[in-house]
């Protein structure tokens, strides 16, 4: 794959120019195979390259450069070009390899305006194509969104574009929006991205993530906390990895108790405290009573948000793509839950379990008694945190500073409201809808009757999660 500045060389006809869409291809897994078939592989190598080269041919594309098992090719028309990449993977899904090997090959997409030298492409283009195409999966393509939006007025037949999030490319500096194209006769189904994970919410930056009140005789908060301990207890007065319990009116320590790894979330029902532990792939269950940590529960990758409903603890497993059920009877993952790429908050409420996808942008109903994704909502610009009220789902966009009102009956967005920087989380209390404002430093105090924010409060660095228990109705930060 071509470095940053480096040059792609070529011979044969003219280099198409203007609006050019570029197409990279590769195996995957090609040091493998010829590990496996050794000298099988050359012949192996033939079968792929005749196939690729006799579908671009078909396509009018043009194979500007060859580089083992990759090609680079130049079509003049988006169309074309995703039409070549869907025939190719067709053909290398039904072809009856001469070993009864499976080769699988990765397909990204990316259109713009390069400039032409002597038969050479200069410009960032090239290598965004190239970026795109190494992020995927044998078997995969994927769109950038120039491509994307060229096909979005001619589509080809029964095909349909995924939007999976903003991403970010090795070595460019603006994040890309990529599309997988998916048809049928063709796998669907492929692990995350292989790009530069977002640090927002997988970090263990030193500072609190989450703090709540506990209804009961002492009103007193929870604060998480996450990285080495001797600045955690600096900066916090906690330690690191830890669940520190206070009065809430004059911040007294009360109780201290250790969870995993990356404390990320934490709610408060079925008689215990619930920590989302996203390093560990954890849930930590903390005594109400007692503040001691006296269960783990492995649930699925990246937990980066939790919710209490309906009789069971949900779990937005963040790298994971999937929601998990816990039972609190058994203390157990008793069911789990595909919902797309991203997810990154859960709440319970309106006698459902609700999604935030911070990838997909949307918002998934999910049936508890079943686990049934029953409906996806588009949320607009962006679904990292939500919280549900009577009569109303609220989504944050931490990109945009907004917050997304949902009507769960309708499924549309009602009402879009700018809060401050980094709306990261949000929660409901009475007459009041709460949103911590992470790269703002402050909580935003929304008036749902109105959907006008009634104050602004500064709280410090990093605020990025906020809750209220059911019986207290207080917020901290």
């Amino acid at each position: 794959r071509p470095a940053l500045g480096a040059l792609i060389v070529s011979s044969g006809p003219e280099l198409p120019s203007g609006t050019v869409t570029f197409l990279f291809t590769d195996i995957e897994g090609s040091t493998r195979l010829l590990k496996q078939l050794g000298e099988l592989y050359g012949e192996v190598l033939g079968e792929h390259e005749r196939i690729l080269r006799a579908v671009f041919a078909a396509h009018a594309g043009r194979v500007v450069n060859t580089q083992g098992d990759s090609f680079f090719v130049a079509f003049r028309r988006a169309r074309e070009a995703v039409a070549a990449a869907l025939e190719a993977q067709r053909e290398l899904v039904t072809h009856d390899w001469s070993d009864g090997s499976r080769v699988t090959v990765r397909m990204g997409l990316h259109t713009g305006e390069p400039a032409v030298g002597e038969e050479r492409y200069l410009g960032l283009g090239v290598h965004r194509a190239a970026r795109i195409g190494a992020a995927g999966h044998g078997g995969q393509i994927l769109l950038s969104q120039s491509t994307r939006e060229l096909l979005r007025d001619d589509p080809l037949p029964e095909m349909r574009c995924r939007d999976l999030g903003l991403h970010r490319l090795k070595d460019l500096d603006e994040r890309e929006r990529i599309y997988q194209l998916e048809a049928p006769g063709l796998p669907a189904a492929f692990p995350a991205l292989k790009t530069e994970r977002r640090r927002r919410r997988f970090d263990r930056r030193l500072i609190p993530v989450a703090v709540v009140l506990l209804g009961g005789a002492v009103a007193a908060g929870v604060l998480l906390t996450r990285g080495h301990s001797g600045s955690a207890e600096a900066a916090a007065g906690v330690a690191a990895d830890s669940v520190g319990v206070f009065q809430a009116g004059n911040g007294k320590p009360i109780a201290e108790a250790r969870v995993r790894t990356g404390p990320s979330a934490v709610a408060i029902g079925e008689g215990a405290v619930w920590v989302a532990n996203v390093d560990d792939d954890s849930v930590s269950r903390i005594d109400l009573q007692t503040h001691v940590s006296v269960q783990t529960i492995q649930v699925g990758k990246g937990p980066a948000g939790i919710a209490v409903g309906g009789g069971f603890v949900w779990v937005a497993n963040g790298l994971g793509g999937t929601v998990s059920k816990i039972d609190p009877n058994t203390n157990t993952a008793v069911q789990t839950i595909p919902v797309g790429n991203g997810p990154s908050g859960v709440a319970f409420g309106e006698g459902a379990v609700w999604v935030a996808n911070s990838t997909d942008r949307s918002v998934m109903r999910i049936e508890p008694g079943s686990g049934r994704v029953r409906r996806e909502i588009q949320a607009g610009a962006g679904a990292d945190g939500i919280a549900v009220e009577d009569g109303a789902v609220w989504v944050t966009s931490e990109s945009a500073g907004s917050v997304a009102r949902i009507d769960p009956r309708a499924g549309i967005v009602t009402e879009t409201i700018n809060v401050g920087r980094g709306a990261s989380a949000v929660a409901v209390g009475p007459r009041a809808i709460w949103v911590a404002n992470r790269l703002g430093g402050t909580i935003s105090r929304i008036d749902p009757s109105s959907n006008d924010v009634r104050a602004t409060i500064s709280v410090g660095d990093g605020p990025s999660g906020i809750a209220v228990a059911p019986d207290d109705r207080r917020t901290l930060r």
